[in-house]
């Protein structure tokens, strides 16, 4: 499932968890179009194909994301009623760079927990559980 694959993914990155979450509810709140969750969502798993492209579950249909032909690294998407693919712009400031969170010495990170509790709100948000 797709989740569990962004989940696993980012687990030890739970801001970009976070966010894709946000996107998501933000998504199904209709404050953005399609094409904006589309643009936020390849921005976000940016270098990640598989996430990217799995993305597609979550298009209404008609939307496709697909990897350009000509082996650019940012994604193209279709949309209902236009020929041709459409161009992912990279965002404002450039590429996003991943984070990586180290701990202080002697000190642990837990999330799995959390995790869970982030990944059943998702559900109870997005598919109206």
């Amino acid at each position: 499932m797709y989740l569990d694959q962004v989940k696993i993914e980012f687990g030890d990155r739970p801001h970009i968890y976070n966010e894709f979450l946000d996107i998501m509810k933000t998504f199904k709140s209709q404050a953005i179009d399609t094409p904006g969750v589309i643009r936020r969502v390849a921005s976000l798993f940016h270098g990640n194909k598989r996430l990217v492209l799995g993305f597609n579950t979550f298009l209404p249909e008609g939307y496709r994301i697909e990897l350009p032909l000509d082996g650019g690294t940012w994604p193209v998407y279709r949309e209902p009623g236009r020929s041709g693919v459409i161009n992912i712009p990279p965002p404002p400031g450039g590429i996003p760079q991943p984070v990586h969170l180290r701990p202080a010495p002697g000190k642990i990170i837990v999330v799995s927990h959390y995790m869970d509790i982030v990944y059943l709100k998702f559900i109870e948000l997005f598919l109206c559980i």
